[in-house]
């Protein structure tokens, strides 16, 4: 299986960010950097 590598778009109460996500096809979660998240939402 080969990497799934997407440009996504993070909205928060600070902010919005476009960042590069690596997604697992398997996986039950996605998780997000908490730098990602702090830079865009006061409640994390």
């Amino acid at each position: 299986m080969g990497m799934i590598v997407k440009e996504v778009k993070i909205e928060g109460d600070k902010g919005t960010a476009k960042v590069k996500a690596l997604f697992d096809s398997g996986a039950s979660d996605s998780i997000l950097r908490k730098d990602v998240a702090d830079n865009n939402c006061n409640d994390v």
